[in-house]
């Protein structure tokens, strides 16, 4: 008993030691958990901004080949209405 006596404060702070490290495993897995769900999600936004940009570089070649044979037909125009006069 007298060695239960001497030995409890040391014997308490490993129990209680082991009782934090238990809990801490617990929130590493838990963050890890989420930071797998966050990852996820992520990459699925970064796979709908790159179909986007895909969507908007599309539209704009259409326009900038649209602005092209605009341009060229206003410059066709200039030079007839000149050689017209």
């Amino acid at each position: 008993m007298e060695k239960l006596n001497q030995y409890w404060p040391l014997i308490t702070t490993f129990i209680l030691a082991l009782v934090w490290m238990i809990r801490l495993e617990s929130k590493v897995q838990e963050h890890s958990e989420d930071i797998e769900m966050i990852r996820s999600d992520k990459k699925e936004e970064i796979r709908e901004i790159n179909r986007k940009l895909d969507n908007m570089a599309e539209e704009l070649k259409k326009i900038c080949v649209a602005f092209s044979e605009l341009s060229g037909f206003i410059k066709g125009r200039e030079c007839n209405d000149e050689r017209s006069n």
